[in-house]
C-alpha cells in the first residue's frame, strides 16, 4: 500500500536537526544502539546507489546542450524509475542548479560509501532482531539538492512507498549524518513492517502509524531528538486534538497532510506527529505486556481507545 499522505509533498521530513557542515568521515558517528536480541539470520537485503545518475546530470548541466528545465528529470527521474521502478519525484524538486554543492556531497558519498553501507546494514539487523520480518528490502540512496539542506538543515529524509522499498535522501556534508542515518532507517523499517496491517489509510490509521514508527526508532535509539516526537506543550496538544477529534476516520489526504505537518493554522509544526507519538506512547505506558511486535499488529483504533488519550479532554 502506498502511503497517499507523504506522497503529497517532496519535503516531508523524517527528523529535522540543525547541524553543522563538512565532510565528515569518522566511522564512529552513528547514534548509539539500544541492545536487542538479534536475529540468528541476517535480513535479506540491497543496497542501491544511484550517484550514477547524479553524475550523469552535472556531466550534461554543465555541458549545456540540454534544456536544463528538463534535465533532471530526464536524466534522475525517469531513468531510476525506469530500471529500478521507484519514483524520487515526490522527494526532490524538479531540478538541482546548486551544481558545486551537488558535486560537494557526491565527493563526500563516495568517501563515506562504505561507512553508509555498513551503518544501513547494522540498524536493519538491529531492528530484524527487535521486529522480524521475512522479507526482502530494498534501499536506493540518493543525494539530497543542496538548496533544500540549506533551507531545513535535515541530514535525512526518507519515503516507505511499498513495503519492502526504502528511499533514502541524505547529504552526507552534514557533520552528523551518521548519526541520524539509523534513526531514519529505523523508523522506515517499521513502516515497511507494518503496511501489511493497513487495510486503509485515514487520519486515525496515519496518526498512530507515525507515532509507531517514532516509538520503534527511539527504542532503537534513545538519544536521538527528533522534531517529529518533541512533545506539544498542552495548548499546542489542545489545538491539535480538536482538529482530529471529529475526523478520526477522515479519508481526505489534504486534511491528513494538513494535521501531520501543521505549522499553520491551529496545528503547531509536525502536530499530528507528535500528537501521534505522544498517544502511542500511552498505550506502550499503559499496556507494558504488549510487546512491539503485538503493537506493531494492532489496528490504530484499538491503539487509540487502549491508551485511554480521548479521556484526557473529556
Amino acid at each position: 500500500m502506498k502511503r497517499i499522505v507523504k506522497n503529497l509533498i517532496y519535503l516531508l521530513l523524517v527528523v529535522v536537526m540543525f547541524l553543522n557542515v563538512g565532510c565528515s568521515n569518522e566511522q564512529n558517528q552513528s547514534s548509539k544502539i539500544v541492545n536487542s536480541n538479534e536475529s540468528k539470520m541476517d535480513i535479506k537485503y540491497k543496497i542501491v546507489f544511484l550517484d550514477k545518475y547524479i553524475k550523469d546530470y552535472i556531466n550534461k548541466f554543465e555541458d549545456g546542450t540540454i534544456n536544463n528545465k528538463e534535465l533532471f528529470q530526464e536524466t534522475v527521474f525517469t531513468p531510476i524509475l525506469q530500471e529500478y521502478s521507484v519514483n524520487f519525484k515526490n522527494l526532490l524538486p524538479k531540478t538541482v542548479e546548486d551544481i558545486d554543492g551537488l558535486k560537494e556531497e557526491l565527493s563526500c558519498l563516495t568517501k563515506e560509501r562504505d561507512n553508509i553501507e555498513k551503518i544501513i546494514k547494522d540498524t536493519l539487523n538491529k531492528c530484524n532482531g527487535l521486529l522480524h520480518t521475512n522479507e526482502d528490502l530494498s534501499i536506493y540512496v540518493l543525494l539530497e539538492d543542496p538548496n533544500v539542506f540549506k533551507r531545513f538543515n535535515v541530514p535525512v529524509r526518507a519515503l516507505t512507498p511499498t513495503s519492502g522499498t526504502m528511499l533514502l535522501i541524505l547529504n552526507p556534508i552534514a557533520t552528523d549524518f551518521t548519526t541520524f542515518l539509523p534513526y531514519t532507517v529505523g523508523h522506515e523499517y517499521h513502516h515497511s513492517v507494518a503496511m501489511h496491517n493497513i487495510e486503509k489509510m485515514t487520519l486515525v490509521t496515519q496518526l498512530m502509524s507515525e507515532g509507531k514508527a517514532e516509538t520503534f526508532a527511539h527504542i532503537l535509539f534513545p538519544d536521538v531528538k527528533s522534531k517529529l516526537s518533541d512533545k506539544l506543550n498542552e495548548n499546542e496538544e489542545y489545538k491539535v486534538w480538536n482538529e482530529i477529534k471529529d475526523n478520526i476516520s477522515s479519508e481526505d489526504v489534504n486534511l491528513i497532510s494538513k494535521i501531520l505537518n501543521g505549522g499553520k493554522d491551529e496545528v503547531s509544526l509536525f502536530g499530528g506527529y507528535r500528537l501521534g507519538y505522544e498517544i502511542v506512547q500511552e498505550f506502550v505506558n499503559k499496556n507494558p505486556n504488549v510487546n512491539v511486535n503485538e503493537w506493531t499488529s494492532m489496528k490504530a483504533e484499538d491503539i487509540l481507545e487502549k491508551s485511554g488519550y480521548p479521556k484526557k479532554w473529556n
